[in-house]
């Protein structure tokens, strides 16, 4: 007989799409590397480029995390949750909707926070105030609670977080 009952949710990939909607695209990477499901912005000196973190107008979270490997892009490390992408690569990122992601800081989803990202390393956080060093964008964090470095959802919030224009 069942003794445990599993109530954290199963969520997936860091990166994948959480619900279906939203809207992506693709730049290509000029810093030295990302990884999945961390913060992408628009690259000042180029149109076409992106840089992880960054101060510039924000463009998306890194995304389509299975994509990679079955395109043979650029000899990406497949290691599962993250994946390391590297400078020259065509990254595809997600302006709105729902995507998985491992956060900095602890998330409680019944908490009203500010959403934030290294402007360094990309990564998102939840707090009551953005740390130096971060910048706060239109979003929160849903579907589940948990320690820095659980996998949780996080929504860009449709109409605020519109892509940079080129």
């Amino acid at each position: 007989m069942q003794k445990k009952v599993e109530t954290d949710m199963p969520l997936g990939v860091v990166g994948e799409r959480f619900q279906a909607g939203g809207y992506g695209d693709t730049k290509f990477l000029t810093s030295s590397s990302a990884t999945i499901g961390t913060v992408v912005t628009q690259d000042p000196s180029q149109e076409n480029g992106c840089v992880v973190g960054g101060t510039g107008p924000f463009l998306g979270i890194i995304g389509l995390p299975k994509s990679y490997p079955m395109n043979n892009d650029y000899e990406v490390e497949f290691t599962l949750p993250t994946q390391a992408l590297k400078n020259g690569q065509e990254v595809n990122y997600y302006s709105t909707g729902t995507v998985q992601v491992k956060a900095s800081t602890p998330v409680d989803i019944k908490v009203v926070a500010k959403v934030f990202y290294d402007n360094t390393t990309g990564i998102l956080g939840q707090g009551s105030s953005v740390p130096a060093g971060s910048t706060e964008i239109p979003a929160r964090f849903i579907h589940r609670s948990g320690d820095a470095g659980t996998v949780v959802v996080v929504d860009l919030l449709e109409g605020f977080c519109e892509p940079a224009s080129s």
